[in-house]
């Protein structure tokens, strides 16, 4: 039987949450009951796992300092699952026919801070290795794939995959996919937002959320007045303009720029 740093751990490293997030994963999980896990032993897990290094300072910032020179020179990928107002009631049913995909597989350019999201109803390799299919489909293919230690991501299905694409080169980090876990956050508040004025399947809201994220503009209704365009903070551009060549100069430098004053 897994120990309680166990669950613990293998709660994290699905959904590279926060503390709180965490907890509210293990406390809500029917599974988990038995083992008598407390929010003081999440926080406790926090301050003494390796695992969690990467997000405690003076260390933050050697772990996130890797800038990219130009587009597709690294993709990072990660799993979350997402639950926020997505329990539907047998109306909703009747309309959509079943519940969400509890996971959704992101990855992110970590050059242009393009990000596509491919939602998935498991975990398996299988499921793995077609999201990681149609991440790089959209965002294109790159030299590196970095990934968190997932088991599917370790698994004989993807190590064919990577065997059969040996242009790509894997690179598992142990702590934190630091780009791909900003995504990930950044992706649940704009997608929180949509739900939280009217539940639906969040697969609904999908394309008007990567919409937002990588234009960095909100889709709006023919004949109204066209939305601020909102770039990202360390590139200074829109992921859209940062794919632009004329542009790549100006987003390393700005990176660059903003890493050295943070």
């Amino acid at each position: 039987m897994p120990t309680k740093n166990d669950v613990i751990k293998d709660v994290y490293t699905t959904y590279y949450g926060t503390k709180a997030e965490t907890w509210e994963h293990i406390k809500d999980d029917p599974d988990y009951e038995d083992y008598g896990i407390t929010k003081k032993g999440v926080d406790q897990w926090f301050l003494t796992s390796y695992l969690t290094e990467g997000s405690k300072k003076p260390e933050k910032s050697k772990y996130n300092s890797f800038i990219p020179n130009e587009p597709l020179h690294v993709i990072q990928i990660d799993l979350f699952k997402y639950s926020f107002n997505q329990k539907l009631d047998k109306d909703d049913l009747k309309i959509w026919k079943k519940q969400p995909p509890p996971y959704g597989l992101i990855g992110i350019d970590a050059f242009t801070k393009q990000v596509h999201v491919v939602p998935m109803e498991n975990k398996t390799a299988v499921d793995w290795k077609k999201g990681v299919n149609d991440i790089l489909r959209v965002l294109g293919k790159p030299k590196i794939i970095m990934t968190d230690p997932d088991s599917s991501i370790t698994s004989n299905e993807m190590d064919v995959w990577f065997r059969d694409n040996k242009d790509v080169q894997h690179v598992m980090t142990r702590r934190h996919a630091v780009f791909a876990e900003k995504a990930i956050r950044f992706f649940k508040k704009k997608m929180n937002q949509k739900v939280s004025k009217e539940v639906k399947p969040w697969t609904e809201y999908l394309d008007s959320v990567l919409h937002r994220i990588n234009t960095g503009k909100e889709e709006v209704a023919e004949g109204k007045k066209e939305p601020k365009e909102r770039p990202h903070r360390t590139t200074e551009y829109t992921p859209e303009d940062a794919a632009k060549p004329e542009n790549w100069f100006e987003v390393y430098n700005n990176m660059v720029l903003r890493q050295s004053t943070t």
